[in-house]
This record gives C-alpha cells, structure tokens and sequence, in this order.
C-alpha cells in the first residue's frame, strides 16, 4: 500500500567532501519499502538530484532508517513511501 508518510527516523547524511567542494545541492526521492515489523526491506531512486555522488550518500542515509510498524484497522501492514533526503550547503 502506497501511504503519504510514516513514522521513521531518518539519520542525517553525509554531505560528501566532493560534493561541497564543487557547490552541489539537490534533494534526492527515496522510495521506501517497510515491512511490518517496521524494517526497511527495499529502498531506491525514486528521483535523483542529478549528482551520483548526492543520490549515492542519500542511499546509504536510508540503509540506516528507523521506522515504526504502519498500522491499518489494527493491524501492521506493509507500506511504500517516499522519503525526501536534501542537501543544501550553509549560506
């Protein structure tokens, strides 16, 4: 079931080095797929930042995600969303 959020906690990123240096920004679309008991089971570029380096570092972001079960009428249901991971340099 596709849902509009849910509840995860996801870690902050690492901004890559490269990435700053050369003043890349973007945010990259995850999309998410979480099982019952909450676990991250599958996980993909749902859009990327156009930086490989960007969508690369979102994904090893998510691989770390901390989510808890979605419940549907009672129960815990697996879900599909999308996760939105930025990187924007201080200004």
């Amino acid at each position: 079931k596709n849902v509009a959020a849910i509840g995860c906690a996801v870690p902050q990123p690492e901004y890559p080095r490269r990435a700053q240096r050369l003043k890349q920004e973007g945010e990259v679309l995850v999309r998410l797929v979480i099982n019952p008991q909450g676990q991250l089971t599958r996980y993909e570029i749902a859009r990327s930042s156009g930086f490989d380096v960007l969508d690369q570092a979102a994904l090893a972001a998510v691989q770390k995600i901390r989510c808890t079960p979605y419940i549907e009428n009672g129960q815990p249901i697996a879900v599909m969303t999308l996760q939105p991971v930025s990187f924007r340099l201080g200004r």
